[in-house]
C-alpha cells in the first residue's frame, strides 16, 4: 500500500467533481465557489496549498488548505463560507486525515485553525479524534449557528408544522400580498433567465436596512458577480423572484444542490415593505422546494427571528484548532 499526496489546482479539482464515491458535501467545497473567493480575497501572505491524498491508485480525498507561515486553514472566510469541509469518500476518512496530518507536518505545518464546520462534518466526525488519538492539542469551540429546515412533502403538511401564532400571521402577510394586485414568483435557473435579473438583485440590495445594506461593497458586488457566473454554470445557482403588478418587490439567492436549497442571500424594495415583500420572497420559495420535492430548506449561518418563525430549527457551527506539533 503506497500513499501519495499530489499538488492541486482549482482546475484539477474540477475533474474530480465526478470521481465515485467522492462526496462534495455542499455547494461551499466545490472548486468554483473557492476559485471565485481566492479571485477577489486571496491574502497577500497566504499560499493555495491544495492537495489530493490518494492510497495507491484511490483517491480518499481532497485538502482545500491555504497556509500563512506554519498555520493552514480552510480556503474562504466564514463572512461568504458559511461552513466548509475537506471532500473525502465515506469510510476512508481514517486513512486520508492520518496520511494528512504526516504531510502536513512533514512540511512544517503545525498548525491547523478550522472552520465554520457543521457538527457532521470530517472534521468533527473524525479529524478531531483522530488528532486527539496522536497526542495533538485540540480545541473546539462553537461560533455561530446554522438554521435549516426539514421540508414535509405538502405545504399544507408545512403549515401546520408551524406554530398557531407563525401560521396565522403567514396566512395573513400572503392574504394581504395577494389582494394587493397581480402577484408572480418564478426561480430563474438557467443561464440566461439568471443574467436577465442579476442587475434587479444588484439594484435592490442596497437598498436593505442595516449590516445589509452595507454588506455589498464594491469588492463584494465583484465576488458576488463572479460566483453568480461560476454557480450558474455548475447548474445550482437560483434566483426566486417576487413581483407585484410586473414590478420586483424582493428577490433571493439560493443553491439548489443535493435535494437542498440553500438561502444565500436576498433583497427587496424598501418602499414595498408593508406587504412583507423579504418573508414572503422567502415562503413562496419555500413553497415552490416543498412541490419540488427538496428534503431541507437551509437558512445558513445567522439566528435571525425570522428563520425560527418560519419553521427552521438550530444547529450550532464550530471551529477546530489543532496543534500538530
Amino acid at each position: 500500500m503506497t500513499i501519495t499526496i499530489k499538488e492541486e489546482s482549482f482546475e484539477s479539482l474540477e475533474t474530480y467533481r465526478k470521481y465515485p464515491g467522492l462526496n462534495w458535501s455542499s455547494v461551499f467545497v466545490f472548486p468554483g465557489f473557492m476559485r471565485s473567493w481566492w479571485q477577489v480575497f486571496a491574502p497577500r501572505d497566504a499560499r493555495l496549498f491544495l492537495r489530493s491524498v490518494w492510497q495507491d491508485e484511490k483517491l480518499l480525498g481532497i485538502a482545500p488548505l491555504q497556509v500563512k507561515g506554519n498555520a493552514a486553514s480552510f480556503i474562504g472566510h466564514k463572512d461568504v463560507f458559511d461552513y466548509i469541509d475537506f471532500i473525502t469518500v465515506p469510510g476512508v476518512e481514517k486513512d486520508f486525515f492520518n496520511s494528512l496530518l504526516d504531510y502536513l507536518k512533514s512540511n512544517g505545518i503545525i498548525n491547523l485553525d478550522l472552520g465554520p464546520l457543521r457538527p457532521d462534518a470530517t472534521v468533527m466526525q473524525h479529524l478531531v479524534e483522530i488528532a486527539v488519538v496522536r497526542g495533538y492539542s485540540v480545541e473546539t469551540n462553537q461560533e455561530d449557528v446554522f438554521v435549516e429546515l426539514p421540508l414535509p412533502p405538502t405545504w399544507d403538511d408545512y403549515l401546520e408544522e408551524l406554530g398557531g401564532k407563525e401560521r396565522h400571521e403567514l396566512r395573513r402577510k400572503m392574504k394581504r400580498l395577494l389582494t394587493a394586485g397581480s402577484i408572480d414568483f418564478r426561480i430563474a435557473g438557467d443561464a440566461a433567465s439568471i443574467k436577465s435579473v442579476e442587475d434587479d438583485f444588484f439594484r435592490l440590495f442596497p437598498r436593505s436596512r442595516g449590516k445589509k445594506g452595507t454588506f455589498m461593497t464594491e469588492t463584494m458586488s465583484r465576488f458576488f458577480h463572479i460566483l453568480i457566473k461560476t454557480l450558474t454554470e455548475a447548474k445550482v445557482m437560483r434566483f426566486g423572484i417576487l413581483s407585484l403588478e410586473n414590478k420586483i418587490l424582493a428577490m433571493v439567492l439560493c443553491f439548489d444542490y443535493n435535494e437542498v436549497v440553500y438561502l444565500y442571500n436576498s433583497a427587496y424594495d424598501l418602499g414595498s415593505s408593508e406587504l412583507s415583500p423579504g418573508l414572503l420572497s422567502k415562503a413562496f420559495y419555500i413553497q415552490d422546494s416543498i412541490e419540488q420535492s427538496k428534503r431541507i430548506f437551509d437558512f445558513l449561518k445567522g439566528s435571525e427571528d425570522y428563520k425560527y418563525r418560519m419553521g427552521g430549527r438550530e444547529t450550532p457551527i464550530y471551529r477546530v484548532k489543532i496543534d500538530i506539533k
